[in-house]
């Protein structure tokens, strides 16, 4: 099993939809895998080194971030064979093994091969401690160490940035259709409670990029779990997306046939043969070349492009210009760095850390939400009860699931974090 492990790396991915058989031979199984996990490989074409894209320096658009937001607009913009897109990531390729099969996020949330390593501050409401607060450093960014739980979030989130901020458009019936847009569902919407049942069968079919599916493990614990929600008056639900009203039931994932689907593998490496995109790994950016236009202050200000790390450190300034835009997509995190670095946010902390301000913009690196989680552990205290702690507890268990995942891709190797949620 081991062996058949290391194998994975150099696996292709599949392109067509996958079954659940009750038996499949060894053979069978063999197959499945040399078409289910990705093989890393780039079209040379696209790639280049950080040299050659400064060299170059003539794009339309450049996209900070190959992560979960700048995958997608690094497809969408490319589209348009007249736009030149140059899409920069500060971390490597996906080649490894971990990133793919699901339960690997154990080991990439805190590999330095494909996270940023990051701690929190030691927080007053957390008794004095420091969290680790995994952000991803590869192509694909976050989204290739992540949970994989597909969950949109509070419909009233989104409305009360639109209604009570002043962000227009960013109400969920404005955004609904971009959410539905990308998404490959892994069934026909015809539920009639389904949020997705009002997109039309033909966008279904010409827009499989986002794949949701249903996950890969049922376990007898978490059934009862359902059915006791139930009990309460909660009921169970089978997707998330109507997140407003009390429910309970499985998670939906972000996988295709039990491999993790990235930002990167769903919208950036099917299309990497489009000459007009190029991607460049390695490039770190740690600053926005601003500059102003005409007489006026500082709000008019213009971004030029973007200035790269590794060059300040040897003494010089190589920077990525953009003839029409700059985007920054890296993340909650990095995107706001970015701008404090370039002069952008709130000028006394600026000022505080040794930035020079340019522009006053106080909300920047303000006002982040996340979801923290409390983990709550518990012992059955009924014998016959499959768990997973029993499973992985012991060398033949765990070749039990290694030998699930090779052959059908299901089996707690498959599995997100959580499995099994609930609102109320």
């Amino acid at each position: 099993v081991p062996s058949r492990l290391r194998r994975l790396r150099r696996l292709r991915p599949a392109t067509h939809t996958r079954t659940h058989p009750a038996h499949v031979d060894m053979s069978t199984g063999l197959r499945l895998l040399q078409r289910l996990l990705p093989s890393g490989r780039a079209s040379p074409a696209t790639r280049r080194t950080v040299a050659e894209a400064v060299a170059a320096s003539s794009y339309d658009y450049v996209i900070v971030g190959a992560g979960s937001a700048g995958c997608l607009l690094a497809n969408r913009l490319s589209a348009d064979p007249k736009n030149r897109v140059l899409l920069v990531e500060a971390g490597g390729n996906d080649r490894q093994m971990w990133i793919h099969i699901p339960v690997g996020y154990l080991y990439t949330m805190h590999d330095p091969n494909s996270a940023w390593g990051y701690h929190t501050e030691k927080q007053p409401g957390l008794n004095g401690r420091s969290i680790s607060y995994p952000r991803g450093k590869v192509l694909g960014g976050c989204s290739s160490i992540n949970g994989m739980i597909y969950q949109r979030g509070q419909e009233n989130d989104y409305d009360l940035w639109e209604h009570e901020y002043g962000c227009s458009g960013w109400g969920y019936a404005s955004i609904e259709k971009y959410f539905n847009g990308m998404l490959d569902y892994h069934c026909k919407l015809d539920r009639p409670d389904s949020k997705l049942a009002n997109l039309p069968d033909e966008k279904i079919e010409n827009t499989k990029r986002w794949r949701v599916e249903p996950p890969r493990v049922r376990w007898d614990v978490l059934d009862c779990f359902i059915e006791g929600a139930k009990e309460l008056g909660i009921p169970e639900i089978q997707e998330f997306h109507k997140s407003d009203v009390e429910s309970c039931g499985y998670f939906q994932v972000n996988q295709n046939m039990g491999v993790r689907l990235s930002s990167y593998r769903a919208f950036v490496h099917p299309i990497e043969h489009r000459e007009n995109l190029t991607v460049v790994c390695g490039a770190h950016v740690c600053g926005l070349e601003l500059s102003k236009e005409g007489s006026g202050d500082s709000n008019d200000l213009k971004c030029d492009g973007v200035i790269l790390a590794d060059s300040m450190s040897k003494g010089s300034t190589d920077v990525l210009r953009a003839n029409r835009e700059v985007i920054l997509s890296a993340g909650s995190i990095g995107s706001t760095q970015i701008l404090q670095l370039s002069g952008v946010g709130d000028a006394d902390h600026l000022r505080n850390v040794s930035v020079s301000p340019l522009h006053h913009l106080p909300a920047v690196g303000s006002n982040l939400h996340d979801h923290l989680q409390i983990r709550s552990v518990f012992k059955l205290n009924r014998k016959g009860v499959w768990t997973l702690n029993q499973a992985a507890s012991n060398i033949f268990g765990q070749a039990k699931m290694a030998m699930e995942y090779g052959l059908r891709g299901t089996g707690p190797l498959s599995m997100a974090p959580s499995q099994v949620g609930m609102f109320a």
